[in-house]
């Protein structure tokens, strides 16, 4: 163990070296004499060579003595080794500035947008169908426009159909939608919503060329009128999950119908193929996230979806039919609340929907992508 002495005996404890990690030891007390400044500057100034270093400070009863430590001694006699001093990397000073820096304006950031709960209440919804709602029932309307995109194909007695494009090839531009629901609530939580959705998909186009093949009929050249509507039936269960973080979120699980039956007319020939035979209900889960601004406005977001994979459809023309279905719908909202029990909401809405049929004699798949506004009304009571 090394020792260490100051001014003979005048220290009044003695000191014992043991994990030291300075490299300057001062030992402090009173002494009768005090040697000059210059004196003992003389003695241990530092060198290259030597490894004397410290401060001197007089005060009028104190005298402070320094004990030299060359740097090769042993500071430790620990199985370790000797300590050495390490020098950290540059870089990693720059990378631990930055963070630090990063951390501090990330935590100035937090803590001025702190999410407001939804119980505050200048951001309590003012609608009386968003939250823990006290609201038995609540009824819903809504129109959509949009710009639809899709293919159309139907095959009959295993012959070849032709891909038909619901937008270049069969002339539907714009797609136009109505939505009815009512929700009734037996808690605050839970509701149970029965949804019914038509879609108008119409158009107008002129088949130039070779003729199109479609359910085993043939089109020529010559203006051809389709009518590709189809209508949505859907029962869901509905569940306010989480009411925290300055928001409201419902998860919902349901299933869902479609009845479509594609007609072409071209000179008062029609043909159709109906592939609601086919068809059935299709699981669907959604989740919808509700954020209050204030009392009155709010943003909405919203997506469900669901599908069958193939599947057999119960149904038989020659042949077991296959079926295989796909759901998606999303969008976002801004939402006012006109009165505590009218709420108006205004977004983007985006709906995808596949249907294909598969037997030895039928090919048929119907495919929709539309991108369009929405805007709806809700009054709950």
């Amino acid at each position: 163990m090394p020792r260490m002495s100051a001014a003979c005996s005048q220290l009044s404890a003695p000191l014992i070296a043991c994990r030291i990690t300075s490299w300057i030891f001062i030992a402090r007390s009173k002494a009768t004499t005090a040697k000059v400044i210059a004196a003992l500057l003389g003695l241990y100034r530092p060198t290259r060579h030597a490894g004397q270093s410290g401060h001197f400070i007089c005060s009028r009863e104190r005298t402070d003595h320094v004990l030299p430590t060359p740097i090769l001694t042993r500071l430790d006699r620990c199985r370790r080794g000797p300590y050495r001093l390490r020098v950290i990397p540059p870089r990693l000073l720059v990378t631990a500035g930055l963070a630090l820096c990063l951390g501090l304006t990330w935590a100035g950031r937090s803590e001025g947008q702190t999410a407001v709960p939804p119980t505050d209440p200048a951001h309590t919804p003012l609608y009386a169908g968003i939250g823990l709602s006290d609201a038995w029932w609540e009824f819903s309307l809504d129109s959509r426009i949009g710009y639809p995109e899709g293919r159309l194909r139907v095959g009959e007695n295993g012959g070849h159909a032709t891909h038909l494009r619901l937008h270049e090839d069969l002339g539907i531009t714009m797609s136009e939608a109505l939505e009815a629901s009512v929700a009734f609530r037996f808690t605050q939580r839970d509701a149970v919503r029965l949804t019914g959705l038509y879609y108008f998909l119409e158009g107008n186009s002129r088949f130039l060329g070779q003729p199109v093949s479609y359910n085993g009929d043939t089109f020529g050249p010559g203006k051809v009128h389709t009518n590709a509507d189809f209508y949505r039936l859907s029962l869901a269960y509905e569940r306010l999950l989480a009411s925290g973080l300055g928001m409201f979120v419902t998860g919902t699980g349901g299933l869902t119908y479609v009845h479509l039956d594609p007609e072409l007319t071209q000179r008062g020939h029609r043909n159709s193929e109906d592939f609601y035979r086919q068809e059935l209900p299709v699981p669907i889960l959604g989740l919808r996230i509700d954020v209050p601004l204030d009392q009155r406005f709010g943003a909405r977001g919203y997506v469900s979806g669901g599908g069958l994979p193939r599947v057999d459809s119960l149904r038989k023309e020659g042949g077991t039919i296959y079926l295989s279905q796909i759901h998606v719908d999303g969008g976002i909202a801004l939402t006012y609340a006109v009165t505590r029990a009218m709420l108006l909401e205004a977004g983007y809405n985006f709906t995808y929907f596949f249907q294909h049929e598969k037997s030895r004699e039928d090919d048929n798949s119907f495919e929709l992508n539309d991108n369009g506004v929405r805007v709806r009304l809700s009054i709950a009571f």
